[in-house]
């Protein structure tokens, strides 16, 4: 899966006035989540973020790392 860098830079330009440090740490965060769901099954081909980035896939990437979640 290709993750599109124009995605990466509006989420890093939608942090402005946050401090380089909370930056930075998002922006990490989200590459290693971006990796993660690369690797699942199933996820081939470009990135299409209505696919790729639902509530289920959080769900068991939060779960991956431990994360205790709630039902909603």
């Amino acid at each position: 899966m290709r993750i599109p860098s124009a995605l990466l830079k509006e989420f890093i330009a939608s942090l402005s006035g946050k401090a380089s440090t909370t930056v930075d740490a998002y922006q990490r965060e989200l590459r290693h989540f971006l990796d993660w769901i690369s690797q699942r099954a199933g996820n081939s081909g470009p990135f299409d973020a209505r696919q790729h980035l639902t509530k289920t896939a959080l769900q068991t990437y939060l779960t991956h790392l431990g994360v205790k979640t709630r039902k909603c």
